[in-house]
């Protein structure tokens, strides 16, 4: 069993919290006039996207271990770095603000490339999908892959879908209600429902007796009629 310091989590909240501390002043003293104007715009711009993101991380994220939900908020010390590298090589002569920038840049990078949350996310890979979809796509003979499934196979069914595009199959889904999520390109229209081979993707496995033609991490899929 695994116990949380609190010092631990105390001091990785302090971190972001002390270099936005030195952006502010390194752009308050050390740059001027419209240099000073943009600085501030790119601090106010970190602040409410970290506002927005507490708020989103509080009330609409359903799991806070999937890192990729926040990846769009690496931009923030990002921009915190870069505020205070912009405001050295404004203040010392150009060519020794250049060297500083140049050295905080790297270090940054290599912080940033270091760092264990910053790490890809492969949770809901599935290596069946390029067979899944050439079976699915053989059954199909040749028709649009018309797509119905259970909740709980949607990520399944994302991934079916681009592996789909990548491969030049025709699929989209039946139900307009996912386009949310699978956007209006992946929507099935009336003439494509009508005129396309439907497949049902069962979560988490097809009914008893049926035909299974690929089995994927979440579901299972038949052919329907």
């Amino acid at each position: 069993m695994t116990h949380r310091n609190p010092r631990a989590n105390a001091n990785r909240l302090l971190v972001p919290v002390v270099f936005y501390a030195v952006a502010i002043a390194a752009a308050g003293w050390l740059s001027r006039g419209a240099v000073r104007w943009f600085l501030a715009a790119l601090l106010a711009v970190n602040a409410v996207s970290t506002v927005a993101f507490a708020c989103y991380a509080a009330v609409g994220i359903d799991y806070l271990q999937e890192y990729y939900i926040g990846y769009f908020y690496f931009s923030a010390p990002v921009i915190t770095l870069l505020v205070i590298a912009v405001a050295v090589v404004h203040a010392p002569p150009a060519p020794l603000g250049a060297v500083l920038a140049a050295g905080a840049g790297v270090l940054g990078v290599a912080a940033f490339a270091l760092a264990p949350a910053t790490a890809v996310n492969t949770s809901e890979t599935d290596p069946a999908l390029p067979a899944a979809v050439r079976s699915v796509a053989a059954q199909a003979d040749g028709k649009t892959v018309v797509i119905r499934f259970n909740h709980d196979a949607w990520t399944d069914v994302t991934g079916f879908l681009v592996q789909a595009e990548r491969t030049g199959v025709r699929a989209c889904v039946q139900n307009p209600a996912w386009t949310f999520m699978m956007t209006r390109q992946f929507i099935c229209t009336p003439r494509q429902v009508a005129g396309g081979a439907p497949f049902w993707f069962n979560s988490p496995t097809a009914p008893r007796g049926t035909a299974v033609i690929a089995t994927l991490k979440n579901s299972q899929v038949i052919k329907e009629g």
